[in-house]
Protein backbone atom coordinates (compact mmCIF):
# COMPACT_ATOMS: atom_id res chain seq x y z
CA UNK A 1 0.00 0.00 0.00
CA UNK A 2 2.61 2.38 0.67
CA UNK A 3 4.10 2.11 -2.53
CA UNK A 4 1.24 2.68 -4.42
CA UNK A 5 0.32 5.80 -2.28
CA UNK A 6 4.06 6.72 -3.30
CA UNK A 7 3.57 6.52 -6.85
CA UNK A 8 0.56 8.08 -6.70
CA UNK A 9 1.94 11.15 -4.86
CA UNK A 10 5.02 11.17 -6.82
CA UNK A 11 2.84 11.29 -10.51
CA UNK A 12 0.40 14.05 -8.91
CA UNK A 13 3.57 16.16 -7.76
CA UNK A 14 4.84 15.83 -11.63
CA UNK A 15 1.52 16.71 -12.84
CA UNK A 16 1.15 19.56 -10.45
CA UNK A 17 4.79 20.72 -11.47
CA UNK A 18 4.24 20.57 -15.16
CA UNK A 19 2.44 23.67 -16.80
CA UNK A 20 -0.38 23.92 -18.83
CA UNK A 21 0.69 24.57 -22.54
CA UNK A 22 -1.55 28.10 -22.19
CA UNK A 23 1.06 28.61 -19.03
CA UNK A 24 3.77 27.84 -21.25
CA UNK A 25 3.03 30.62 -23.87
CA UNK A 26 2.58 33.03 -21.29
CA UNK A 27 6.16 31.95 -19.52
CA UNK A 28 7.63 32.20 -23.00
CA UNK A 29 6.03 35.73 -24.46
CA UNK A 30 7.24 37.06 -20.84
CA UNK A 31 10.54 36.19 -21.51
CA UNK A 32 11.05 37.59 -25.23
CA UNK A 33 8.93 40.76 -23.86
CA UNK A 34 11.63 41.48 -21.00
CA UNK A 35 14.44 40.73 -24.02
CA UNK A 36 12.87 43.45 -26.49
CA UNK A 37 15.67 45.84 -27.57
CA UNK A 38 18.97 43.12 -26.27
CA UNK A 39 21.51 42.22 -29.00
CA UNK A 40 21.67 38.76 -29.98
CA UNK A 41 24.25 38.94 -32.49
CA UNK A 42 26.77 41.51 -33.68
CA UNK A 43 27.05 40.61 -37.65
CA UNK A 44 29.80 39.14 -39.30
CA UNK A 45 32.47 41.52 -39.05
CA UNK A 46 31.38 44.45 -41.93
CA UNK A 47 28.56 46.07 -42.14
CA UNK A 48 26.03 46.33 -44.62
CA UNK A 49 23.16 48.95 -44.49
CA UNK A 50 20.23 47.52 -46.02
CA UNK A 51 18.75 51.13 -47.48
CA UNK A 52 15.19 51.72 -47.27
CA UNK A 53 12.43 51.01 -49.64
CA UNK A 54 10.64 54.21 -51.52
CA UNK A 55 7.04 54.81 -50.10
CA UNK A 56 4.84 52.73 -52.09
CA UNK A 57 2.02 53.35 -54.73
CA UNK A 58 -1.39 54.27 -52.81
CA UNK A 59 -2.66 54.21 -56.76
CA UNK A 60 -5.25 51.67 -56.71
CA UNK A 61 -4.89 48.46 -59.67
CA UNK A 62 -5.88 45.57 -61.14
CA UNK A 63 -6.05 41.89 -59.34
CA UNK A 64 -5.22 38.76 -60.98
CA UNK A 65 -6.25 35.39 -60.41
CA UNK A 66 -4.89 32.40 -62.37
CA UNK A 67 -6.73 29.05 -62.38
CA UNK A 68 -4.78 26.40 -64.12
CA UNK A 69 -6.44 25.06 -67.34
CA UNK A 70 -8.72 27.96 -67.18
CA UNK A 71 -7.01 31.39 -67.54
CA UNK A 72 -6.39 34.27 -65.45
CA UNK A 73 -9.40 36.61 -63.98
CA UNK A 74 -8.80 39.95 -63.91
CA UNK A 75 -10.42 42.21 -61.70
CA UNK A 76 -10.24 45.93 -63.05
CA UNK A 77 -10.10 49.05 -60.82
CA UNK A 78 -13.77 49.36 -60.89
CA UNK A 79 -14.97 45.85 -60.19
CA UNK A 80 -15.24 44.90 -63.64
CA UNK A 81 -14.21 40.81 -64.12
CA UNK A 82 -12.72 39.60 -67.09
CA UNK A 83 -10.91 36.44 -68.22
CA UNK A 84 -7.45 36.22 -70.04
CA UNK A 85 -6.88 32.75 -71.40
CA UNK A 86 -3.69 31.37 -70.41
CA UNK A 87 -2.28 27.57 -70.30
CA UNK A 88 0.78 28.41 -68.21
CA UNK A 89 0.25 25.04 -66.37
CA UNK A 90 1.39 24.71 -62.75
CA UNK A 91 2.18 28.27 -60.89
CA UNK A 92 3.65 29.24 -58.08
CA UNK A 93 4.19 32.26 -57.47
CA UNK A 94 2.93 35.96 -59.56
CA UNK A 95 3.31 39.65 -59.02
CA UNK A 96 2.10 42.35 -60.32
CA UNK A 97 3.74 45.95 -61.01
CA UNK A 98 2.34 49.41 -60.01
CA UNK A 99 1.78 49.96 -63.78
CA UNK A 100 -0.20 46.45 -64.46
CA UNK A 101 2.38 44.05 -65.90
CA UNK A 102 1.69 40.67 -64.48
CA UNK A 103 4.76 37.92 -64.03
CA UNK A 104 4.42 34.27 -63.16
CA UNK A 105 6.74 31.84 -62.25
CA UNK A 106 5.66 28.49 -63.78
CA UNK A 107 6.34 24.88 -64.50
CA UNK A 108 10.62 24.13 -65.50
CA UNK A 109 10.95 27.63 -63.83
CA UNK A 110 9.71 29.75 -66.48
CA UNK A 111 8.98 32.91 -66.35
CA UNK A 112 6.33 34.32 -67.76
CA UNK A 113 4.80 38.22 -68.64
CA UNK A 114 1.65 39.57 -69.09
CA UNK A 115 1.93 43.48 -70.36
CA UNK A 116 -0.31 46.00 -68.76
CA UNK A 117 -3.64 45.84 -70.75
CA UNK A 118 -2.50 42.92 -72.65
CA UNK A 119 -3.95 39.15 -73.26
CA UNK A 120 -1.14 37.47 -74.24
CA UNK A 121 1.39 35.79 -71.74
CA UNK A 122 5.49 35.23 -73.03
CA UNK A 123 8.20 33.34 -71.73
CA UNK A 124 11.62 35.67 -70.98
CA UNK A 125 14.37 33.57 -71.99
CA UNK A 126 15.67 30.44 -71.53
CA UNK A 127 14.05 28.23 -68.43
CA UNK A 128 16.42 28.16 -65.51
CA UNK A 129 18.40 25.04 -65.03
CA UNK A 130 18.00 24.91 -61.69
CA UNK A 131 15.28 24.84 -58.92
CA UNK A 132 13.55 28.52 -58.66
CA UNK A 133 11.36 29.42 -56.02
CA UNK A 134 11.67 33.17 -55.50
CA UNK A 135 10.07 35.86 -57.85
CA UNK A 136 10.35 39.50 -56.63
CA UNK A 137 10.48 42.92 -58.09
CA UNK A 138 13.25 45.25 -57.28
CA UNK A 139 12.48 48.76 -56.10
CA UNK A 140 13.72 49.93 -59.48
CA UNK A 141 11.23 47.41 -61.40
CA UNK A 142 14.00 44.66 -62.35
CA UNK A 143 13.01 41.58 -62.40
CA UNK A 144 14.73 38.84 -59.97
CA UNK A 145 14.79 35.03 -59.23
CA UNK A 146 16.45 32.66 -57.06
CA UNK A 147 16.98 29.78 -56.48
CA UNK A 148 18.94 26.46 -56.27
CA UNK A 149 21.50 27.99 -59.53
CA UNK A 150 21.44 31.22 -57.59
CA UNK A 151 19.87 35.15 -57.90
CA UNK A 152 19.12 36.36 -61.47
CA UNK A 153 18.08 39.76 -62.86
CA UNK A 154 16.36 40.25 -66.17
CA UNK A 155 18.21 42.94 -68.04
CA UNK A 156 15.15 42.88 -70.68
CA UNK A 157 16.86 40.23 -73.15
CA UNK A 158 18.24 37.63 -70.91
CA UNK A 159 18.59 36.47 -67.04
CA UNK A 160 21.68 37.86 -65.46
CA UNK A 161 23.98 35.45 -62.67
CA UNK A 162 25.09 37.60 -60.09
CA UNK A 163 28.73 36.90 -60.16
CA UNK A 164 29.19 34.49 -57.20
CA UNK A 165 30.43 31.05 -56.35
CA UNK A 166 27.78 30.84 -53.77
CA UNK A 167 24.95 27.97 -54.57
CA UNK A 168 23.18 26.19 -53.01
CA UNK A 169 23.15 22.23 -52.43
CA UNK A 170 20.33 19.88 -53.31
CA UNK A 171 19.41 19.66 -49.34
CA UNK A 172 18.92 23.49 -49.22
CA UNK A 173 15.84 25.85 -50.51
CA UNK A 174 16.14 29.53 -50.80
CA UNK A 175 13.16 30.43 -48.56
CA UNK A 176 13.28 33.97 -49.07
CA UNK A 177 14.64 36.90 -51.84
CA UNK A 178 14.33 40.29 -51.05
CA UNK A 179 15.57 43.61 -52.40
CA UNK A 180 16.47 47.05 -50.35
CA UNK A 181 16.64 50.34 -51.35
CA UNK A 182 20.10 50.11 -52.67
CA UNK A 183 19.27 47.35 -55.02
CA UNK A 184 21.28 45.14 -52.87
CA UNK A 185 19.76 41.13 -52.43
CA UNK A 186 19.29 39.72 -49.73
CA UNK A 187 18.26 36.15 -49.46
CA UNK A 188 17.44 33.51 -46.44
CA UNK A 189 18.43 29.41 -46.76
CA UNK A 190 17.52 26.84 -43.89
CA UNK A 191 21.50 27.59 -43.14
CA UNK A 192 22.30 31.09 -43.21
CA UNK A 193 20.90 34.83 -44.76
CA UNK A 194 23.42 36.15 -47.38
CA UNK A 195 23.82 39.81 -48.71
CA UNK A 196 25.06 40.25 -52.08
CA UNK A 197 27.53 43.59 -51.49
CA UNK A 198 28.42 43.94 -55.34
CA UNK A 199 30.99 41.40 -56.36
CA UNK A 200 30.25 38.72 -54.02
CA UNK A 201 27.77 37.09 -51.58
CA UNK A 202 28.51 37.52 -48.06
CA UNK A 203 26.92 35.60 -44.77
CA UNK A 204 25.26 38.15 -42.80
CA UNK A 205 24.45 36.03 -39.85
CA UNK A 206 24.25 31.87 -39.19
CA UNK A 207 20.80 30.73 -38.83
CA UNK A 208 21.91 29.38 -35.75
CA UNK A 209 21.95 32.55 -34.08
CA UNK A 210 18.42 32.77 -34.66
CA UNK A 211 17.16 30.28 -32.25
CA UNK A 212 15.73 31.98 -29.07
CA UNK A 213 15.54 30.55 -25.78
CA UNK A 214 14.36 27.17 -27.65
CA UNK A 215 12.17 29.10 -30.30
CA UNK A 216 13.58 27.55 -33.09
CA UNK A 217 12.77 28.90 -37.06
CA UNK A 218 10.97 26.37 -38.91
CA UNK A 219 13.32 24.59 -41.58
CA UNK A 220 11.01 25.94 -44.38
CA UNK A 221 10.45 29.41 -43.60
CA UNK A 222 12.49 32.57 -42.61
CA UNK A 223 10.44 35.44 -43.74
CA UNK A 224 12.56 38.48 -44.87
CA UNK A 225 11.66 42.32 -45.37
CA UNK A 226 12.74 45.87 -45.69
CA UNK A 227 11.83 47.86 -42.98
CA UNK A 228 12.12 51.14 -41.87
CA UNK A 229 15.19 53.07 -40.31
CA UNK A 230 17.70 51.32 -42.77
CA UNK A 231 16.93 47.77 -40.93
CA UNK A 232 15.95 44.01 -42.66
CA UNK A 233 13.27 42.24 -40.40
CA UNK A 234 13.45 38.90 -40.26
CA UNK A 235 10.62 36.02 -38.64
CA UNK A 236 12.31 33.48 -37.28
CA UNK A 237 9.07 31.58 -36.10
CA UNK A 238 8.41 32.86 -33.49
CA UNK A 239 9.15 36.44 -33.31
CA UNK A 240 10.63 39.28 -35.19
CA UNK A 241 14.15 40.53 -34.92
CA UNK A 242 15.46 43.60 -36.62
CA UNK A 243 19.41 44.05 -38.07
CA UNK A 244 20.48 47.44 -38.90
CA UNK A 245 23.84 46.25 -40.86
CA UNK A 246 25.83 45.43 -37.75
CA UNK A 247 23.53 44.01 -34.71
CA UNK A 248 20.54 41.76 -34.58
CA UNK A 249 18.13 42.63 -32.20
CA UNK A 250 15.22 41.27 -30.76
CA UNK A 251 12.39 43.09 -31.74
CA UNK A 252 8.78 41.95 -31.19
CA UNK A 253 6.80 38.85 -30.79
CA UNK A 254 3.30 37.99 -32.05
CA UNK A 255 1.39 35.36 -30.26
CA UNK A 256 2.21 32.14 -31.31
CA UNK A 257 4.31 30.81 -33.51
CA UNK A 258 2.31 29.86 -36.37
CA UNK A 259 1.63 33.43 -37.33
CA UNK A 260 4.92 33.64 -38.66
CA UNK A 261 4.32 30.58 -40.95
CA UNK A 262 4.29 32.17 -43.82
CA UNK A 263 5.24 36.07 -45.40
CA UNK A 264 5.67 39.31 -43.72
CA UNK A 265 4.74 42.26 -45.00
CA UNK A 266 4.74 46.27 -43.46
CA UNK A 267 1.96 48.32 -43.94
CA UNK A 268 2.31 51.42 -42.62
CA UNK A 269 4.02 51.33 -38.90
CA UNK A 270 2.39 47.52 -38.72
CA UNK A 271 4.69 44.68 -39.78
CA UNK A 272 1.81 42.05 -41.22
CA UNK A 273 2.28 37.89 -40.84
CA UNK A 274 0.29 36.26 -43.16
CA UNK A 275 -0.38 32.75 -42.40
CA UNK A 276 -2.45 29.74 -43.44
CA UNK A 277 -5.73 30.49 -41.22
CA UNK A 278 -4.56 34.03 -39.42
CA UNK A 279 -3.46 37.34 -39.77
CA UNK A 280 -1.29 39.21 -37.12
CA UNK A 281 -0.55 43.20 -37.47
CA UNK A 282 2.61 43.95 -34.79
CA UNK A 283 3.65 47.39 -34.59
CA UNK A 284 7.23 47.78 -35.17
CA UNK A 285 6.99 50.61 -32.03
CA UNK A 286 5.50 48.37 -29.54
CA UNK A 287 1.70 47.87 -28.19
CA UNK A 288 -0.45 45.55 -28.96
CA UNK A 289 -0.46 42.73 -31.56
CA UNK A 290 -4.10 42.67 -33.61
CA UNK A 291 -4.96 39.12 -34.59
CA UNK A 292 -7.70 38.29 -37.26
CA UNK A 293 -8.37 34.48 -37.92
CA UNK A 294 -10.65 35.35 -41.24
CA UNK A 295 -11.13 31.64 -42.48
CA UNK A 296 -11.77 29.83 -39.54
CA UNK A 297 -14.29 27.45 -41.69
CA UNK A 298 -11.63 26.61 -43.90
CA UNK A 299 -8.93 23.90 -44.14
CA UNK A 300 -6.11 26.94 -44.37
CA UNK A 301 -5.11 29.57 -47.09
CA UNK A 302 -1.53 28.26 -49.24
CA UNK A 303 -1.36 31.69 -50.86
CA UNK A 304 -0.92 35.32 -49.25
CA UNK A 305 -0.28 38.32 -50.74
CA UNK A 306 -1.03 42.08 -49.51
CA UNK A 307 -1.76 45.05 -51.93
CA UNK A 308 -0.28 48.56 -50.84
CA UNK A 309 -4.03 49.52 -49.16
CA UNK A 310 -3.07 46.89 -46.42
CA UNK A 311 -5.78 44.13 -47.53
CA UNK A 312 -4.87 40.41 -47.68
CA UNK A 313 -5.56 38.42 -50.35
CA UNK A 314 -5.97 34.67 -49.52
CA UNK A 315 -6.77 32.30 -52.24
CA UNK A 316 -8.34 29.48 -50.02
CA UNK A 317 -7.56 25.30 -50.73
CA UNK A 318 -11.51 25.19 -50.82
CA UNK A 319 -11.89 27.23 -53.96
CA UNK A 320 -12.85 30.47 -54.10
CA UNK A 321 -10.92 33.53 -51.80
CA UNK A 322 -11.06 35.81 -49.09
CA UNK A 323 -9.86 39.31 -49.17
CA UNK A 324 -9.15 40.90 -45.37
CA UNK A 325 -8.68 44.26 -44.86
CA UNK A 326 -6.76 46.80 -42.13
CA UNK A 327 -9.19 45.89 -39.71
CA UNK A 328 -9.51 42.63 -39.99
CA UNK A 329 -12.98 42.34 -41.68
CA UNK A 330 -13.10 39.12 -44.59
CA UNK A 331 -14.89 39.54 -47.20
CA UNK A 332 -15.31 36.01 -48.45
CA UNK A 333 -15.58 35.19 -52.39
CA UNK A 334 -16.50 31.55 -52.76
CA UNK A 335 -16.42 29.45 -56.53
CA UNK A 336 -18.19 30.57 -58.58
CA UNK A 337 -19.14 34.16 -56.68
CA UNK A 338 -17.18 36.07 -59.68
CA UNK A 339 -18.58 35.25 -63.23
CA UNK A 340 -15.38 32.73 -64.75
CA UNK A 341 -14.28 31.63 -61.34
CA UNK A 342 -14.83 28.12 -61.89
CA UNK A 343 -12.42 26.46 -60.57
CA UNK A 344 -9.65 26.43 -58.17
CA UNK A 345 -7.11 29.51 -57.92
CA UNK A 346 -3.36 28.64 -58.27
CA UNK A 347 -1.65 31.80 -57.95
CA UNK A 348 -2.63 35.92 -57.11
CA UNK A 349 -1.21 38.95 -57.71
CA UNK A 350 -2.72 42.43 -57.18
CA UNK A 351 -0.96 46.02 -58.16
CA UNK A 352 -0.81 49.15 -56.35
CA UNK A 353 -3.79 49.08 -53.64
CA UNK A 354 -5.94 47.06 -55.78
CA UNK A 355 -9.59 47.12 -57.26
CA UNK A 356 -12.67 47.97 -55.70
CA UNK A 357 -14.32 44.08 -54.73
CA UNK A 358 -16.75 42.86 -57.30
CA UNK A 359 -19.90 42.52 -56.79
CA UNK A 360 -20.08 38.41 -55.50
CA UNK A 361 -22.92 36.38 -58.08
CA UNK A 362 -24.74 33.86 -56.06
CA UNK A 363 -23.78 30.34 -57.08
CA UNK A 364 -26.77 27.89 -58.90
CA UNK A 365 -27.08 24.63 -57.83
CA UNK A 366 -28.11 21.36 -59.48
CA UNK A 367 -27.15 18.12 -60.87
CA UNK A 368 -24.37 17.05 -62.68
CA UNK A 369 -24.78 14.01 -64.58
CA UNK A 370 -22.48 11.10 -66.79
CA UNK A 371 -22.43 8.56 -68.86
CA UNK A 372 -19.30 6.37 -67.98
CA UNK A 373 -17.42 4.17 -70.65
CA UNK A 374 -14.81 1.87 -70.99
CA UNK A 375 -13.52 1.31 -74.49
CA UNK A 376 -17.73 2.19 -75.66
CA UNK A 377 -19.18 -0.53 -73.41
CA UNK A 378 -21.17 1.49 -70.18
CA UNK A 379 -19.65 0.69 -66.62
CA UNK A 380 -22.12 -0.30 -64.50
CA UNK A 381 -21.72 -0.16 -60.52
CA UNK A 382 -18.46 1.90 -60.89
CA UNK A 383 -17.99 3.90 -57.95
CA UNK A 384 -17.78 7.94 -58.84
CA UNK A 385 -16.06 10.85 -57.63
CA UNK A 386 -16.69 14.51 -59.06
CA UNK A 387 -14.49 17.53 -57.74
CA UNK A 388 -13.05 20.67 -58.73
CA UNK A 389 -9.47 19.42 -60.46
CA UNK A 390 -8.54 15.92 -61.21
CA UNK A 391 -5.13 14.92 -60.16
CA UNK A 392 -3.27 14.16 -63.11
CA UNK A 393 -0.48 12.02 -61.58
CA UNK A 394 -1.93 9.99 -58.44
CA UNK A 395 -1.09 7.19 -56.68
CA UNK A 396 -2.26 3.65 -57.53
CA UNK A 397 -5.49 2.99 -55.18
CA UNK A 398 -5.68 6.59 -54.33
CA UNK A 399 -8.87 8.73 -56.06
CA UNK A 400 -7.92 11.53 -58.22
CA UNK A 401 -10.14 13.83 -56.41
CA UNK A 402 -8.34 13.37 -52.96
CA UNK A 403 -6.94 16.39 -52.64
CA UNK A 404 -9.77 18.39 -54.09
CA UNK A 405 -12.25 20.74 -53.39
CA UNK A 406 -16.22 20.13 -53.63
CA UNK A 407 -15.64 16.70 -53.81
CA UNK A 408 -18.73 14.52 -53.93
CA UNK A 409 -19.37 10.58 -54.29
CA UNK A 410 -22.19 9.02 -56.48
CA UNK A 411 -22.80 5.17 -58.49
CA UNK A 412 -23.17 4.30 -61.86
CA UNK A 413 -26.22 2.18 -62.49
CA UNK A 414 -26.76 -0.37 -64.96
CA UNK A 415 -26.68 2.17 -67.94
CA UNK A 416 -23.37 3.67 -67.20
CA UNK A 417 -25.08 6.48 -65.66
CA UNK A 418 -24.97 8.49 -62.38
CA UNK A 419 -26.29 11.94 -61.55
CA UNK A 420 -25.24 13.88 -58.14
CA UNK A 421 -27.95 16.59 -56.87
CA UNK A 422 -27.73 19.45 -54.84
CA UNK A 423 -24.08 20.73 -56.35
CA UNK A 424 -22.63 24.30 -57.47
CA UNK A 425 -22.91 24.36 -61.11
CA UNK A 426 -19.52 25.13 -61.53
CA UNK A 427 -16.54 22.65 -63.47
CA UNK A 428 -16.12 19.57 -62.65
CA UNK A 429 -13.50 16.55 -63.14
CA UNK A 430 -14.39 12.79 -62.67
CA UNK A 431 -13.03 10.04 -61.13
CA UNK A 432 -14.01 6.46 -61.63
CA UNK A 433 -13.33 3.48 -59.93
CA UNK A 434 -13.23 0.05 -61.29
CA UNK A 435 -12.28 -3.19 -60.08
CA UNK A 436 -10.09 -1.48 -58.00
CA UNK A 437 -8.03 1.18 -60.33
CA UNK A 438 -9.05 4.44 -60.43
CA UNK A 439 -9.55 6.47 -63.57
CA UNK A 440 -9.25 10.24 -64.13
CA UNK A 441 -10.92 12.21 -66.53
CA UNK A 442 -10.26 16.42 -66.75
CA UNK A 443 -12.89 18.90 -65.67
CA UNK A 444 -16.22 19.92 -67.94
CA UNK A 445 -17.20 22.86 -68.00
CA UNK A 446 -20.68 22.97 -65.69
CA UNK A 447 -20.20 26.53 -64.78
CA UNK A 448 -21.73 28.97 -67.27
CA UNK A 449 -25.55 29.59 -68.48
CA UNK A 450 -27.38 27.17 -66.03
CA UNK A 451 -30.21 28.28 -63.51
CA UNK A 452 -30.78 27.06 -60.25
CA UNK A 453 -32.13 22.76 -60.79
CA UNK A 454 -30.67 22.48 -63.77
CA UNK A 455 -28.48 19.55 -65.01
CA UNK A 456 -25.61 19.45 -66.08
CA UNK A 457 -24.76 16.64 -68.20
CA UNK A 458 -21.15 16.07 -69.03
CA UNK A 459 -21.96 13.39 -71.79
CA UNK A 460 -20.44 10.35 -72.32
CA UNK A 461 -16.98 9.89 -70.75
CA UNK A 462 -14.88 6.80 -71.56
CA UNK A 463 -12.09 5.76 -68.71
CA UNK A 464 -10.22 3.97 -71.50
CA UNK A 465 -6.93 5.11 -71.46
CA UNK A 466 -7.24 7.38 -68.28
CA UNK A 467 -5.80 5.24 -65.81
CA UNK A 468 -3.80 5.82 -62.22
CA UNK A 469 -0.46 6.95 -62.77
CA UNK A 470 2.25 6.29 -60.67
Amino acid sequence: MREVVLVVCVLVSACRKNPTPEEQEAEMRKTFETRVGDVKYRGAGFAITPAPLPPPTTTPGPAFLYMQDVGVLKIDVDGKTSLIEAKLGSVSKMIATPNGDVYALGGSATVWKLPAGGTIFASLGEKDAGYVTQLVLGPDGALWIGGSSGVKMWTGSEWKLLPSTYRLDDKQTMNALVIDGANKPYVSTPRTIMVFDGTAWKPVWDIRELYLDGMYPAPDRLPLMIGPANTLIVGNGRGLLTFDGKELRIALRPLDAKYLAGDIALHGADVVAMSEQSIVRTPLAGGTDKVFMPTPQSPFSDYTVMDTAGRVWMKLSTGGFTVVDATGAPTFIPPGGLPDLITEIDAVAVAGAGPTLPKIVEVAKGSIKAVILRAGAPVAKARVEVCRRVAEEFTKGDSPCQYSSSRARGETDATGTFVIDNLPLLDYGVAVEVDGQWYGIQAKACGEGLAAGAVCDLGPLDIAGNPARE
